[in-house]
């Protein structure tokens, strides 16, 4: 039972900030090993009367993406799912803030 306020994606989140005493969902699916693979992939589309997100587990959908352009980045802090950042570009031009 939760016992306090939260705000993000229930079950996602790396145990050490999970609430206390819960693993997280996607811990026990891995723990149970549901899934081929241990990923999971959203989609959020951009005009949701003519196309749904989703959520998939295991897989990700290659019809939702240029396949071309997925790149996998380690996550270098598991509280809060934070990536390395080197550069802001926007049409492949450097925005210089990082």
């Amino acid at each position: 039972m939760f016992s306090g306020g939260f705000d993000a994606i229930v079950g996602f989140a790396y145990p050490a900030m999970a609430e206390k005493g819960i693993e997280p969902f996607f811990d026990a699916i891995m723990r149970e090993k549901v899934l081929e693979n241990n990923i999971f992939a959203f989609y959020l589309s951009m005009n949701p009367i003519e196309d749904d997100s989703e959520l998939t587990f295991g897989f990700y959908d290659e019809k939702r993406f240029k396949v071309e352009t997925l790149n996998w980045h380690p996550v270098v802090d598991k509280l809060f799912w934070s990536l390395k950042l080197d550069d802001i570009k926007v049409n492949g031009v450097s925005l210089n803030i990082c």
